[in-house]
């Protein structure tokens, strides 16, 4: 075994590098000593030539995998302060870690390539890590990725602290497959770039949490820098069904998670996202208590008893479909009210079974809480209560308004129950203008010591009693029915599979080489909301506040306008190509 030191600048592969003794081969080591560039060259690879044995970066260092180049490691590699990675080609860790120096500082990594030759880093797809970890304390260079994938790696932790200045961290258009618990993110400065965006996590090996993505920062975004958190997505595995959110002053939007519970840790909305748990047995939760918001978003189970959305504070303009389809033994809870305030408004509830949209559960809650202008359709039961319950000892000890609701049951049931609560008198502080089809029990257990419930104004006195189906504009909108009617797919599973293509992942080959998805969740929950746009008389201006009861009007979808006036005509003789941009009109020659 020798021991190899470089000696100046160059490439791998060339004697001059390590003052002509040679070059590293199988058996031996080598150090990148002090601003020193050592770059593994295009076409050069540790495949059937040379294997890189141990290495160490020393201050200062930097090595440099160009494109079509690959180092590949035989042993552990180390990397002091003050030191470059660069890579353009293919890191293969082969089983071992690259890691960084505690506390080490002022580093530089770039894992960089292009849409059509993509930059790797790979591994063994057994270790359990860490692999690659970088765990420092101060930075002040950039840090990017992008069209990267990263496979069959250990613990990643890209880092897993860092402070301010930190001028640029840069994720975008990478893939994680194959890997442990990948960690993205640190503490920054606010004046930093901060961007996550086009990542895809898939065939995770994690157990638990798959993800966790950090931003802890002080005050709001400054300096005009842009920072966000953009068109993520996750696809569970059968250990792997966790993503971690500890973020701050930062929205999400653009999320798609298949099968993976969200925790967190920092309030941030999340918007514009698609939330599924599809195919799995058993319970399904989608616990997002944490964030401040989720709004404009579409979210689906066809799992056992789903405790859906769990103290979210704030709920507006979602669609909430539970189908029941995988297995079923329980109707879920929709809306666990968090501890403090919450409310939910603008949204649609479609649901399959008895769910319940307002629970109280288990223990007092004592903040304000309300459901507004929501519309419910349910094949409800006498068992539950549409639209709020209380239960195993949970009571509303603070305020609870429930106005302008449409709930339908389209079930043959006619007992069914629209509010059921246990425990004390007035725990509903206001309630009117709701509208109920097919409900023999609107006001189960809801008491008042000075109101009548159905009677007093404030109290159900104002609400309607439908004595038939209200007249949706098309009441067979849902996920599935979205994508037959805009994919030309089958099922809600396979709509969640299309947009899990967001980025333009392709499951065959792994990596992002597909055109990217070109909807978003945002135009299935209007172009859904919009089937259940009500027409009665009765219902259309008939709110508490002059507007619809249920959900508000849907604005339009867009439609293409015709050719303007005097728009060119094109003769186009077969075989065409190319491309023309703007109306026109075609007069197609064969």
């Amino acid at each position: 075994m020798a021991a190899f030191t470089s000696s100046q600048s160059g490439n791998f592969n060339d004697p001059a590098t390590w003052g002509g003794a040679g070059v590293p081969g199988a058996a031996d080591s080598f150090t990148i000593t002090a601003n020193i560039v050592v770059t593994v060259p295009s076409g050069y690879s540790a495949t059937g030539t040379a294997i890189f044995s141990g290495g160490s970066l020393q201050a200062k260092a930097a090595l440099v995998v160009a494109a079509g180049g690959t180092f590949t490691m035989v042993a552990d590699f180390n990397q002091a302060s003050w030191y470059r990675l660069s890579v353009f080609g293919t890191l293969n860790l082969n089983g071992f870690s690259m890691t960084q120096a505690n506390n080490a500082r002022h580093f530089e990594l770039t894992i960089k390539g292009t849409a059509g030759n993509r930059a790797q880093v790979i591994s063994n797809g057994t270790s359990t890590g860490p692999d690659m970890v970088y765990t420092f304390l101060y930075n002040e260079w950039p840090l990017e990725i992008a069209y990267a994938d990263f496979v069959g790696l250990g613990e990643i932790r890209i880092p897993s602290t860092a402070n301010s200045p930190f001028p640029l961290y840069s994720i975008t258009n990478t893939v994680f497959r194959n890997c442990r618990q990948v960690t993205l993110g640190g503490f920054s400065s606010n004046d930093s770039v901060w961007i996550i965006d086009g990542v895809d996590v898939r065939d995770s090996r994690a157990v638990g949490t798959m993800l966790t993505v950090t931003r802890d920062a002080t005050g709001a975004v400054g300096a005009g820098n842009p920072s966000r958190l953009t068109r993520l997505t996750l696809a569970g595995s059968a250990t792997a069904n966790a993503v971690r959110w500890e973020v701050e002053n930062l929205e999400k939007t653009q999320i798609v998670l298949k099968n993976v519970i969200g925790t967190n840790i920092k309030p941030t909305p999340m918007t514009n996202s698609l939330v599924a748990t599809v195919g799995k047995t058993g319970p399904a939760a989608l616990d997002y208590g944490g964030i401040t918001l989720l709004a404009d978003s579409y979210v689906f189970t066809d799992s056992d008893n789903p405790h859906t959305l769990i103290g979210v504070p704030v709920v507006d303009n979602i669609v909430l479909e539970a189908t029941y389809t995988t297995s079923f033994s329980d109707s879920g809870d929709h809306f666990v009210v968090p501890a403090g305030n919450g409310s939910f408004t603008n949204s649609l509830v479609l649901e399959s079974k008895s769910g319940v949209l307002v629970n109280a559960i288990g223990v007092a809650r004592s903040g304000n809480y309300s459901a507004t202008h929501n519309t419910l359709v349910g094949n409800y039961n006498a068992a539950y209560g549409a639209l709020a319950r209380t239960e195993s000892g949970g009571t509303f000890t603070g305020t609870l308004s429930l106005q302008s609701n449409l709930v339908v049951n389209i079930s043959a049931t006619s007992t069914a129950i629209g509010m059921n609560f246990q425990g004390p008198a007035d725990q509903v502080t206001t309630m009117d203008y709701n509208a109920w089809f097919n409900f023999g029990n609107r006001y189960s257990g809801v008491t008042s010591a000075t109101k009548t419930p159905g009677v007093t104004v404030g109290y159900g006195g104002n609400d309607l009693v439908l004595a038939s189906l209200p007249a949706f504009t098309d009441s067979t909108r849902n996920l599935a029915k979205w994508g037959q009617v805009h994919l030309g797919t089958t099922t809600a599973q396979e709509v969640v599979d299309a947009f899990l293509r967001l980025n333009g992942f392709n499951p065959a080959t792994g990596t992002q080489d597909l055109p990217a998805f070109e909807h978003e969740p945002a135009d299935v929950v209007t172009w859904t909301k919009q089937g259940f746009t009500v027409t009665d008389a009765a219902l259309v201006a008939s709110g508490h506040d002059a507007q619809n009861i249920g959900i508000l009007d849907q604005a339009e979808e867009p439609v293409e306008p015709p050719p303007a006036s005097g728009a060119t005509t094109y003769n186009l003789v077969s075989p065409i190509t190319g491309s023309i941009v703007g109306y026109c009109v075609l007069d197609l020659v064969s």
